[in-house]
């Protein structure tokens, strides 16, 4: 297994969305989770009768997805606070994938680190 420090920058801001997106993802269920239970709304089970329908009343459907709305909205600066953190790690990943394509060719004038300025050499005019 590899450590950290050595894990290129690109790796390691690809493991940091990554993460982010499992806790967005994890947040997503909580939530749909701790909405109680369809067939508890109202006086009826639930039920339709026929077989091939389903089994969820659309009343008490919209109820429930109005309780997860409602949650949602209880927690919606989390929600906002890792859309952002996943919006930037998008952007720093694309920037450091257009770095390592665009400094391909000048690795060897700047040192070989790909977000280094490439070095200019007075009366090099090519």
């Amino acid at each position: 297994m590899t450590r950290k420090s050595e894990l290129s920058p690109l790796s390691r801001a690809i493991v940091a969305r990554r993460q982010t997106q499992q806790h967005f993802d994890r947040l997503s269920r909580q939530i749909t989770a701790s909405a109680p239970a369809p067939d508890t709304y109202g006086e009826n089970d639930g039920t339709v009768a026929s077989r091939h329908r389903s089994r969820l009343v659309p009343s008490n459907k919209v109820l429930w997805l109005e309780c997860v709305e409602c949650l949602t909205f209880e927690r919606w600066n989390e929600f906002d606070a890792l859309a952002v953190r996943l919006v930037r790690h998008d952007q720093l990943i694309d920037l450091l994938r257009q770095s390592e394509i665009g400094c391909e060719g000048q690795r060897g004038a700047n040192g070989g680190h790909p977000l280094a300025r490439p070095v200019h050499v007075e009366g090099a005019d090519a």
